[in-house]
């Protein structure tokens, strides 16, 4: 109670000294909006009642309608902010130096950190997003493509400047790439096996070597430095699933080796891979085939 008249004088202007009433509610406000987002987070959107929020900052519900308009105001504005902030990151990213492949890199690694930074607001817009009305459901869309159509622009740059494959259909790979941190939502927990460090440096370098064209060499390293056990331009079989498969190794991704073809560069089957522990039994099949035809 006492917490909720101090409300009130500062409502009415008789805060402390020094400190203006209007800096005060901005203040209330962002505490209104932090105990919502995090409520939010734990029961849901339509499970949290006013009172609930109420509680959480010592206001009375009457008080608290001082600060807001209406529950659906928060979840707004909370969807709102993450978006701001998302995009905020995503420009300055843009601003680094480099070529798109580093751009991209360095977008995908500045949205895994402030992903991370800001969990409780981002798993409450994918969560409660469809909790919002039609009307703002809308404008929140429009973050989101405005963040998709960057992601596009920065593709089709790379497919100019020689350095993503030509086949790649823009749209798909940003739907695919933004969905990828976005699972962040789903299974991140601060406590868990992976660093936000190397969960950005594995998704990084997953989406760069699965956008490239596969000539480029830098693999979207600021530094131009080809990490180690790379696939080299040179490399008869260096596809982008390929590279993919050897850049995700942190990610715990492994290449393929269940005797499926491959192809080279120029698009030709490569063969099939052995699939005896020492390719004795791919090695002694050739020999065998040769020997049928008098080679």
């Amino acid at each position: 109670m006492a917490r909720d008249d101090q409300s009130k004088g500062e409502a009415t202007g008789c805060g402390p000294a020094g400190s203006s009433p209007q800096r005060q509610v901005r203040r209330r406000q962002q505490e209104i909006l932090d105990a919502a987002a995090e409520i939010f987070r734990e029961k849901g959107y339509e499970a949290t009642s006013t009172q609930d929020i109420a509680d959480a900052v010592g206001l009375l519900k009457g008080s608290l309608y001082y600060y807001i308009d209406s529950k659906e105001d928060l979840l707004a504005a909370i969807i709102d902010d993450a978006y701001t902030g998302a995009l905020q990151a995503l420009e300055q990213a843009k601003a680094t130096p480099g070529n798109a492949l580093q751009k991209i890199r360095s977008i995908i690694e500045s949205y895994v950190d402030y992903f991370i930074a800001n969990q409780v607001k981002m798993a409450v817009l994918f969560r409660d997003f469809r909790s919002l009305s039609d009307e703002r459901q809308q404008i929140i869309a429009g973050e989101r493509d405005q963040y998709l159509d960057e992601v596009r622009s920065l593709l089709r740059q790379g497919q100019a400047e020689g350095l993503v494959a030509p086949d790649l259909d823009p749209k798909l790979a940003s739907i695919g790439i933004t969905g990828m941190v976005n699972s962040l939502s789903q299974w991140y927990h601060p406590s868990g096996p992976s660093t936000p460090a190397e969960i950005s440096e594995a998704f990084a370098r997953l989406v760069v070597a699965g956008v490239s064209a596969g000539n480029e060499g830098s693999w979207g390293r600021a530094d131009g430095v080809v990490p180690p056990g790379a696939l080299r331009s040179g490399s008869p079989r260096s596809t982008p699933a390929r590279a993919a498969a050897s850049a995700g190794s942190k990610a715990g991704v492994r290449a393929a080796s269940d005797g499926t073809s491959s192809t080279d560069r120029t698009g030709k089957p490569a063969g099939r891979r052995a699939t005896g522990r020492s390719g004795g039994a791919g090695t002694a099949a050739s020999a065998k085939a040769r020997s049928r035809s008098g080679r």
